[in-house]
């Protein structure tokens, strides 16, 4: 009795129940945290710290040519009468959005990039971006799908599988053709298109029954809400290229290859915030949808308490991992973990006010965190002491979570 009693505990409790989305957060975002010893190792610093040069601006790009279109998916999905001719729509505006993207970049590829990543009129550099761009696109649309639906063990097999390819990439690349650049950025291609293959191909059901035809979504309908939400991930994506490529710049090697380093370890923390806004991002929508406040709320609340908990416990096992490993990480680790806690807490936040259609609120909110994070920057360069760019995230986040409680930011709740 006392067994089943216990069973039962766990089975009803959030941890359980979102297993699947926390398992597969835990691999997409620990996986290249716990292969960092072995990029090292094989590839080194240099072409380790210019790969995330790249990723960076992978999600620049990204999110730009996807138009923010995938973000407004599950907010939208419940409100669809047809949803299987609303994803239709969506993908026929994101095939249209990519191609036109990389008809845009190619002329602007040898001048932009050539110095950073050796690519002076290598279009097969530039060929290897525009594929990372439409499979990090396209993965973007089919984990919002997967969420919308409610499929999240077809979410955990996608991750699993992609970090199996990952790992064998990274592996075989060095031991069977030779370690570089366009190696280390083809071993994580093939990882992000083996998963989101698996991921949209396990939608099939919605692809049946003329999807195409007659959409009862317009573009219109979708950009219209997509678009302060692109100009918000825009912003966001800025802030994780900027300082990364503003430091190379005027500090040195050394200098930089360690900020990537200690930044790596940890942004992987945020994997705990993110496998939560999976599951609690769809629950926040229906309540929404449904003028649920009181609910919305108490949801909310015990979203925060497992995200602050949990995010604080990651920060320590990253550190115990790498001290393990041998990977040596600064006291500007813990400034970045503290930012990245904080930042937790806001993601929480910012899926609720995506539930209630605030998508102006959110990127008019930004703007004002995104000019103390700048300034924090600017310090930091102007006065050459690296030390203070840590500082950023953490000043941020702060100001991100004091803006979101103001009343303009709260959903529209209806006294009655």
């Amino acid at each position: 009795m006392r067994i089943k009693n216990l069973q039962r505990i766990v089975r009803s409790s959030p941890f359980y129940r979102h297993r699947h989305y926390g398992l597969g957060l835990a691999i997409q975002k620990g996986l290249p945290i716990l292969l960092v010893p072995l990029c090292i190792s094989f590839y080194g610093k240099e072409d380790y710290a210019n790969f995330v040069l790249f990723y960076t601006l992978v999600q620049l790009l990204g999110t730009f040519f996807s138009l923010g279109v995938p973000q407004v998916v599950v907010p939208l999905w419940y409100r669809q009468s047809n949803p299987d001719r609303f994803l239709g729509s969506v993908i026929l505006l994101l095939i249209v959005s990519w191609g036109g993207g990389a008809c845009l970049l190619l002329p602007l590829w040898r001048g932009m990039f050539s110095d950073v990543f050796g690519a002076a009129g290598d279009l097969t550099m530039y060929f290897l971006l525009i594929i990372f761009l439409g499979a990090y696109i396209f993965n973007a649309l089919g984990v919002s799908v997967v969420r919308s639906v409610g499929r999240p063990r077809l979410f955990f097999w996608s991750v699993f599988v992609g970090g199996v390819v990952l790992a064998l990439g990274l592996y075989g690349f060095v031991h069977f053709w030779k370690a570089s650049l366009f190696f280390l950025i083809l071993a994580h291609l093939l990882m992000l298109v083996v998963s989101t293959l698996l991921l949209l191909g396990g939608q099939k059901p919605l692809f049946d029954d003329g999807v195409y035809a007659n959409r009862s979504a317009t573009w219109r309908q979708i950009l219209t809400a997509s678009f302060p939400l692109l100009a918000h991930g825009l912003l966001v994506n800025f802030l994780l290229t900027v300082d990364k490529w503003a430091i190379k710049a005027r500090f040195s090697d050394e200098v930089f290859t360690t900020y990537i380093i200690n930044f790596q370890f940890a942004f992987s923390i945020l994997f705990v915030p993110s496998a939560i806004v999976l599951f609690y991002g769809p629950v926040f929508s229906k309540l929404a949808a449904n003028h649920q406040y009181a609910e919305l709320i108490s949801a909310e609340t015990r979203a925060k308490g497992i995200t602050a908990l949990l995010t604080v416990g990651s920060a320590f096992a990253a550190y115990f991992y790498a001290w393990m490993a041998g990977v040596e990480l600064t006291w500007g680790y813990w400034l970045l973990c503290a930012g990245f806690v904080m930042h937790g807490l806001y993601l929480i936040l910012s899926s609720r006010q995506m539930a209630v259609l605030k998508f102006k609120e959110i990127f008019l909110s930004n703007v004002s965190c995104a000019a103390w994070f700048l300034l924090v920057l600017a310090v930091a360069l102007i006065s050459g002491w690296e030390w203070i760019a840590y500082l950023c995230w953490l000043v941020y986040a702060l100001a991100a979570l004091v803006v979101s409680q103001n009343k303009w930011m709260l959903p529209d709740i209806d006294p009655s």
